[in-house]
C-alpha cells in the first residue's frame, strides 16, 4: 500500500491515517515503548489485515519479548499480505532458529539474501545458524565481494567480516578466517574501560568477604528451586542450561538481567556503587529483593519445580546471589582459557561484552573471572564446577553429577538435550540443537600461529596456559 500525501487543508485519507499511525508506531518502537507500539500495530491490522506493516511490527515486538512462536505467525501474515521483503524472511529465520527449526530457517535466510544480496546482517546471522563444512568457502567468497562495496557503514562491515570469518572457519581455513575476525573486532565503536573493571573487581573481594556474607547469612529468601549458571561467555553455559532444561522438572529461562538490575537498584538505594553497597545491606533488603526475584521467575515458569537463570556475567554477583537466595544452586561453567577467549573473539556480540573485541581485554576479564570464582568458592559455596572438556568427554557422568548437585533424580533426556523443544536466544542457539560433539574442545589448536599475543596476555594477567 502506497501512502498518499495529503494537501494542506485536505481531509486525511485512510492511507495517510495508516501512514501516520505506522510512523508513530515505529517512533515508539525505536524509543523502547514496545507496548505503545504494539497497540498501534494491533489497531492497524484490525482496520486493514492486508497491510503487512502492522503484522511485521507485531512480529518484531513478539520476537523482542521472547515469544518467537507468536512472532513467526505475525511475520507469516506479513508475507501473506504481500510483504515479500528480505526483512520479513530474515526475521522469520531468526525466530525459527531460536526454536530449532533449522532447515526452515536456512530457506528463509537464503530467500532474504536472494531478495537483497547486500543484506549484511542476514549474511552474519545465516553464518551463525548452521555449519558450512562443504560450502563455507563459496559463501565466504561471496561475502568478501560484498565487503568491498563502497559506502558501507561500520556496523555492516562488522557483520560481513564476522560472517566471512565463520564461513572460512567452517571451511577449515583458519588462516583466511583470522584476518576477518581481526577486522571485525577492530570496527567495534566502544572501548573497554579496563581500569574501571579492575577497580571494581578489587573492591569485590573486600565488599563481599566472608564476614559480610556471614552477617547476611540466613536473611534472604529461601527457594531451593533456583539455579544460576555462571562463567565466561562461550564457556558452555548454554549447553549446561539446555541439558538441565531437558529434565522433566526443570525450566530454563535463558539470560536474565534481573540480578544486574537488583545490583543497580541497591546501589541507587544505598548511594554506593557496586559492590560497595554490600556494607549497607540489611536483612530486610536481602529478603525483600530475594523474594521479588523469586516471584518474578516463578511467574515466568509457574509450574516448574526448578528454574535456571544462565546469565554468564552473574559471576560478578555470586556474593549478592548468595545473600539474596541462600539456598540457590550455583553452577560454574569453565572452559579452557584459550578456547574461551578465542570463541569470544570470534563472536560479534551486540552489547554487554565490550571486552571481547580485544585479545588483551579478553585475557584481563578471563583472569578476573577465575579470581572471582575462586573467591566465591571459598566464601559463598557450595559451587558446582562443570569443566567443558569433561562434559564432552564423559557427558553422562558429568550430567549425573550436575543433576545430583541440584537435587534432581536422573533423567536420560538430559543427554538428548538437542531434541528438547524450547526457544534458545543466545549465540549458541545452533550448537545446542546438535548432539554433543568434541570439535569445540581444543579449538585454539587450529589458530595456534595467531594466538601468541593471547597466550602472553593471559600469562601477564596470571593465567598460565601452554601455547597450542
Amino acid at each position: 500500500m502506497t501512502a498518499q500525501v495529503a494537501k494542506p487543508g485536505a481531509t486525511p485519507t485512510a492511507a495517510t491515517d495508516a501512514g501516520a499511525r505506522h510512523a508513530q508506531a515505529v517512533a515508539d518502537h525505536k524509543a523502547g515503548r514496545r507496548a505503545d507500539a504494539a497497540r498501534i500495530y494491533e489497531a492497524m491490522v484490525a482496520d486493514d489485515p492486508g497491510d503487512p506493516r502492522g503484522w511485521f511490527g507485531l512480529g518484531v515486538v513478539a520476537a523482542q519479548d521472547g515469544r518467537p512462536a507468536d512472532a513467526i505467525l505475525h511475520f507469516e501474515r506479513a508475507i501473506a499480505a504481500g510483504g515479500l521483503r528480505a526483512e520479513h524472511h530474515h526475521n522469520l529465520a531468526g525466530c525459527k532458529t531460536a526454536l530449532g527449526r533449522l532447515a526452515e530457517a536456512e530457506a528463509h535466510y537464503t530467500e532474504a539474501l536472494r531478495l537483497n544480496p547486500g543484506y549484511c546482517e542476514a549474511y552474519f546471522n545465516y553464518a551463525q545458524s548452521r555449519a558450512f563444512r562443504t560450502d563455507g568457502s563459496r559463501w565466504a567468497e561471496a561475502v568478501e565481494a560484498q565487503v568491498k562495496t563502497p559506502g558501507l557503514s561500520a556496523a555492516d562491515r562488522r557483520f560481513l567480516h564476522f560472517a566471512a570469518g565463520k564461513f572460512w572457519h567452517d571451511a577449515d581455513a583458519p588462516d583466511r578466517a583470522w584476518p576477518h575476525y581481526q577486522a571485525g573486532n577492530a570496527l567495534y565503536p566502544t572501548r573497554f574501560d579496563r581500569d574501571a573493571w579492575t577497580r571494581q573487581g578489587e573492591r569485590t573481594f573486600s565488599a563481599f568477604d566472608a564476614a559480610t556474607l556471614e552477617r547476611l547469612a540466613g536473611h534472604g529468601h529461601y527457594d531451593a528451586g533456583l539455579v544460576f549458571v555462571v562463567g565466561m561467555p562461550r564457556s558452555g553455559t548454554s549447553l549446561i542450561e539446555q541439558m538441565l532444561a531437558s529434565h522433566r522438572r526443570v525450566t530454563g529461562l535463558g539470560e536474565r538481567a534481573d540480578i544486574h538490575a537488583i545490583a543497580e537498584e541497591l546501589a541507587r538505594r544505598t548511594g554506593r556503587p557496586h559492590p560497595d553497597y554490600a556494607a549497607h545491606l540489611t536483612p530486610a533488603l536481602v529478603k525483600g529483593f530475594g523474594a521479588a526475584y523469586a516471584q518474578t521467575l516463578r511467574a515466568a515458569a509457574p509450574d516448574a519445580p526448578v528454574i535456571v537463570d544462565k546469565h554468564p556475567l552473574n559471576f560478578r554477583h555470586v556474593g549478592l546471589i548468595r545473600a539474596l537466595l541462600p539456598r540457590a544452586r550455583i553452577v560454574w561453567a569453565r572452559r579452557d582459557p584459550l578456547d574461551t577467549c578465542l570463541s569470544c573473539f570470534q563472536q560479534n556480540f551486540r552489547s554487554g561484552q565490550h571486552y571481547s573485541f580485544d585479545l588483551d581485554d579478553l585475557a584481563l576479564v578471563y583472569a578476573w573471572h577465575e579470581r572471582l570464582m575462586r573467591h566465591w568458592t571459598s566464601v559463598a559455596g557450595p559451587i558446582h564446577r562443570v569443566d567443558y572438556a569433561c562434559l564432552v568427554a564423559d557427558p553422562e557422568a558429568t550430567a549425573r553429577a550436575l543433576a545430583g548437585f541440584i537435587g534432581l533424580d536422573w533423567d536420560p533426556q538430559m543427554l538428548a538435550f538437542h531434541t528438547t523443544d524450547r526457544a534458545v536466544h543466545t549465540a549458541s542457539r545452533w550448537q545446542v540443537r546438535q548432539p554433543l560433539y568434541t570439535s569445540s574442545a581444543g579449538r585454539a589448536r587450529r589458530y595456534a600461529r595467531h594466538l601468541g599475543p593471547l597466550v602472553d596476555a593471559l600469562a601477564r594477567h596470571g593465567v598460565a596456559v601452554e601455547a597450542p
